[in-house]
């Protein structure tokens, strides 16, 4: 398809955007603050470049939805840009987000055993706070637009189907740019959460089953083959190619450190390569993006700049990043009039600094009142696995 100028602008805008956040988020000493008393000590002392990844995987959703939300306002449509660069922005950091929960947990199996209670509370505690929120944040706005004349017990039964992650239209009210579409990827999410008991039990060769551990087995088997034939199936190949990185984690670290040069000149090209010509969700694509995550899990950092404290920050919230996002852009978009959607695209990218920072400081918000109070004791910080959407 013919690109258009501000087509090719607006990734400019965003990478300029990320990188002026950084630059104030270290120069300017109050923002700094609040930025390192956010930052799990765990997370700075472990120096992972994944915890930086997260923070531009998020960001990237958020731009890709602000860009969607434009052609939104003046067609009614809500649909993904033809551009395989723009298209990426989105795809691409959706297929990193899963394959960084796939690694962390095949990791996590490779102990013996797994108390799979404390596994799913942690899941669960860790997921659903904040995205039932968002669900009746949802309800509010569209009591709010509708005001008495509303179909309470259809309300209740939406509100009520998000439990699963399906999130239907309403009447009279489209959802899907409030919650910018992102929340379709935890059926992904709980689907993998599912079968891992099953991966535990052929992986260890457990020879011996009591009858409560094989039926959980059976269970959380049979859930997971339901989420998996209400979704799209290949998607779910990401998971299984984290066990590549998780398993050879030690092989592709000697390599880089062997040939560090060659990697700073390969693996940036290999990135820009992903987003330009590989189509989403592609295998291609989801093979290239092995291949990169595989390099980035055993320590390469793009010349030190996942390293950054800002971007490892925004990786800290970056589930609120995801959910809370589409929030953002609606009421400050498409209900707030500040912006006249008739104006060129290029005057509409001038809000997405602005935009930007609003999403951050409502993410602070929420992470710290609704997600740290269910995942972390008053008390003591622990560590713990983050999930991405842990969104697309």
């Amino acid at each position: 398809p013919r690109v258009s100028i501000y087509q090719l602008l607006f990734p400019v805008v965003y990478l300029l955007t990320l990188v002026m956040f950084c630059w104030l988020g270290k120069r300017i000493p109050r923002l700094n603050r609040v930025i390192t008393n956010q930052i799990d000590p765990v997370v700075l002392s472990r120096q992972s470049p994944i915890d930086g990844l997260r923070g531009i995987l998020a960001t990237s959703v958020f731009a890709y939805h602000f860009y969607i939300t434009y052609g939104f306002a003046n067609t009614g449509k809500w649909i993904s840009p033809t551009i395989p660069l723009l298209n990426n922005m989105g795809a691409v950091p959706v297929s990193l987000f899963f394959m960084i929960t796939g690694y962390l947990f095949f990791n996590k199996l490779k102990q013996a055993q797994t108390d799979w209670i404390k596994l799913y509370s942690g899941r669960a505690k860790r997921i659903y706070p904040l995205y039932l929120s968002l669900a009746i944040l949802c309800a509010v706005i569209f009591i709010g637009q509708n005001g008495v004349a509303i179909d309470w017990a259809g309300l209740l039964l939406w509100l009520g189907k998000w439990l699963g992650f399906n999130v239907p239209p309403l009447p009279h009210f489209y959802a899907k740019p409030l919650i910018a579409g992102a929340v379709w990827t935890l059926i992904y999410e709980w689907a993998f959460y599912s079968i891992l008991p099953l991966v535990a039990f052929l992986w260890h060769r457990q020879p011996k089953l009591t009858v409560k551990y094989s039926l959980f087995v059976l269970a959380t088997t049979a859930v997971a083959i339901y989420l998996f034939m209400h979704s799209i199936p290949q998607l779910h190949l990401l998971f299984i190619l984290a066990m590549i990185p998780a398993y050879f984690a030690p092989r592709f670290k000697a390599l880089q450190q062997r040939f560090t040069p060659l990697m700073h000149g390969l693996v940036p090209l290999l990135a820009l390569g992903i987003m330009i010509y590989t189509k989403p969700y592609s295998l291609t694509q989801m093979l290239c993006i092995t291949l990169l995550f595989s390099v980035i899990a055993s320590g390469y950092d793009f010349f030190n700049a996942l390293q950054n404290k800002v971007l490892i920050f925004l990786g800290e919230i970056s589930y609120s990043i995801y959910l809370m996002h589409g929030l953002v852009i609606y009421l400050a978009l498409l209900v707030v009039p500040s912006f006249n959607f008739a104006w060129p695209m290029g005057v509409y990218y001038v809000y997405l600094p602005l935009v930007f920072l609003l999403t951050v400081i409502l993410s602070i918000v929420t992470h710290n009142y609704i997600e740290k109070p269910f995942y972390q004791s008053k008390n003591k910080r622990q560590n713990h696995l983050q999930s991405p959407q842990k969104s697309v």
